[in-house]
């Protein structure tokens, strides 16, 4: 049954395909800001009803309830920010102070033969909490790192020059210690 959720998820998470007759939906909050997903109530008849999310290799249930005027459970989940709750027609999650790990594809299904219907995917996006100092940061960086690339050339540049004036002098140098020594021996 795992796998084959999975499998599942997977392939609508890759093509953004959800079941015939389901809705994709975005829903954009600020961090720290209260976000509710909806999903309309697909079912007259007692079945277990279920928003989710795909973690890395398998579903995390985030809350479930078994008919639209029961009360949700928590799948087990101790995260106080989610509520799930129905209004007959309409079934919510209601995520308090969103964070941007919040930001993902949320699945509102349910179980048929233990097999997974999904009826509603909904992306919920929370906004970076700072953006635009983002881009000064790249551009001060990227500056520094040039300055960087620069000072180095040069010092490299400066290195050879010194090295080249180096081997003259010493060539020059040796030159004459050359005719000295030749010219003492000559006297001898």
């Amino acid at each position: 049954m795992i796998l084959s959720l999975i499998s599942t998820l997977s392939i609508c998470c890759i093509t953004g395909v959800v079941a015939p007759g389901s809705d994709r939906q975005a829903v954009r909050v600020r961090p720290g800001g209260d976000a509710t997903l909806l999903c309309s109530n697909f079912s007259s008849r007692p079945t277990q009803i279920v928003w989710f999310w795909v973690g890395r290799a398998r579903p995390v249930c985030l809350a479930f309830l078994f008919s639209a005027s029961s009360p949700a459970s928590g799948c087990g989940l101790t995260d106080q920010r989610l509520d799930m709750s129905s209004n007959g027609s309409t079934l919510f999650l209601r995520i308090r102070r969103a964070r941007e790990s919040d930001s993902r594809l949320h699945f509102c299904g349910h179980y048929l033969s233990e097999s997974p219907v999904i009826r509603s995917a909904t992306y919920l996006e929370v906004e970076a909490e700072n953006p635009p100092l983002r881009r000064p940061m790249c551009g001060l960086l990227g500056g520094l790192s040039l300055l960087l690339a620069m000072v180095i050339a040069s010092l490299v540049f400066k290195m050879n020059k010194l090295r080249t004036e180096l081997n003259a002098q010493r060539a020059k140098g040796s030159q004459s210690e050359d005719v000295t020594y030749s010219a003492l021996h000559i006297f001898d």
